[in-house]
């Protein structure tokens, strides 16, 4: 009996249908919490002239996986009128963030495993190249924390793209406990929205120098 509920339990979650809901569940509860924030947008100017270009460059919006929460609604928040590709992992661990930005409807979600490193890599490009905006976290999805790994530089530098780096700092914080202390802003406290200005990587730019300019602008929290 243990073993029939166990296996109908295992495809009812496989059904995808669970991660939906949750998924739901989720947008509701950001939309209210982001509706009590309190929040200062720095740098959003130059954001919305590269969005609002009739011969727009391919966009990146890079941040840190550990500030993924606020991304979607301040997105929809900043540029509506423009729809953008997250990079989430094709993994158990991806299945609820998917399910919450497939919420969105200016969002598309694509799924990238963890060995298909160089597929993952030809659809950022192509996704670039479409002049899609590519949302993505250079230290996802499993870290180190805060630590830019060469795939976003790789592929802003053959595309031509621009990176807009982005982070939020809150007054009232919770961490998880989780490899990246995955961050929970509290209801009602003051959230600081930082975006770069526009960061352009050449094929000729040392890649270790690349990675600490993105680095230095997403900052360590």
């Amino acid at each position: 009996m243990k073993r029939k509920k166990k296996h109908f339990l295992s495809r009812f979650t496989k059904s995808g249908f669970i991660f939906k809901v949750c998924g739901l569940f989720i947008r509701a509860f950001v939309a209210l919490l982001f509706w009590t924030l309190r929040l200062e947008i720095r740098g959003l100017k130059a954001l919305k002239e590269a969005t609002k270009k009739n011969d727009r460059p391919p966009l990146i919006i890079a941040f840190w996986h550990n500030q993924l929460l606020l991304v979607a609604p301040l997105l929809n928040r900043m540029i509506h009128e423009n729809s953008f590709t997250v990079l989430i992992s094709n993994s158990r661990d991806g299945e609820l963030p998917a399910a919450f930005a497939e919420t969105y409807p200016q969002a598309e979600v694509l799924r990238v495993g963890h060995k298909g490193r160089v597929q993952a890599l030809k659809e950022s490009i192509k996704i670039l190249l479409e002049k899609r905006i590519l949302v993505i976290t250079p230290d996802g999805p499993r870290g180190p924390c805060y630590m830019v790994k060469p795939g976003v530089i790789f592929s802003a530098s053959k595309s031509r793209a621009v990176v807009f780096a982005m982070k939020w700092q809150a007054t009232k914080c919770l961490h998880l406990n989780t490899w990246d202390k995955f961050c929970i802003p509290l209801p009602f406290s003051k959230v600081v929205v930082t975006i770069s200005e526009p960061l352009q990587f050449t094929e000729d730019t040392p890649i270790e120098e690349a990675q600490e300019k993105l680095k230095s602008e997403l900052g360590s929290s």
